[in-house]
């Protein structure tokens, strides 16, 4: 048996998976706590990783344990790598801030991303989508599921605040050190609210 033809096959559906989960391999070495390299080595077929390299990288990818060997001995992953995968997210990389919530909460990415993708597998047997799965079963309510209106309230407040300062500062009754002294306590306020909202507005 050709050993390389055997890396390469499973080195095709890592990079194939890390792809339908939208992850760079920098991206997903971090989230598994191994060495770009190792991944690197793998995808271009140069070396076979180390077991619990390689069971990290399964664990990342929401495959079980074992699947590497499986994959490149001609098997398949259990379950199998869907061909429908996950929406592509070009431009729309997991925040910073779902990330910092995730590890406050010690959740790792890799084990939301495949619980997440367990439930599609069950929502796509059943013909479903992944939120008529969540709503059916009961683990939400359809109201959790409703897209809010993204507009921040907070946001144009502030931008009203703003432009009313700008139509006072601009008054032709107003001397240039009234005029500074509007100008600097507007400023000082509207610091003191970025400070409050964590630099958002």
């Amino acid at each position: 048996m050709d050993r390389r033809r055997d890396i390469a096959r499973a080195a095709a559906y890592v990079a194939a998976r890390r792809g339908e989960l939208s992850l760079t391999q920098a991206a997903l070495a971090d989230t598994i706590g191994i060495d770009v390299k190792t991944l690197y080595n793998l995808e271009s077929g140069a070396r076979w990783p180390q077991a619990r390299n390689r069971s990290a990288i399964e664990r990342g990818l929401g495959w079980q344990a074992g699947d590497l060997e499986r994959i490149s001995k001609g098997g398949e992953p259990d379950p199998p790598l869907r061909q429908s995968g996950i929406p592509p997210q070009e431009g729309a990389p997991v925040k910073k801030w779902f990330l910092g919530e995730l590890r406050r909460r010690s959740m790792t990415l890799a084990d939301l991303t495949a619980t997440l993708n367990a439930l599609r597998v069950i929502a796509e047997h059943n013909d479903q989508t992944l939120a008529e799965l969540l709503v059916e079963s009961g683990l939400v309510d359809r109201d959790e599921l409703l897209i809010r209106d993204q507009s921040d309230p907070a946001s144009e407040a502030i931008a009203r605040f703003h432009g009313a300062v700008e139509t006072i500062a601009a008054s032709p009754h107003l001397s240039p050190r009234q005029r500074r002294q509007i100008e600097d306590r507007a400023a000082e306020e509207l610091q003191r609210i970025r400070e409050e909202k964590g630099g958002d507005v």
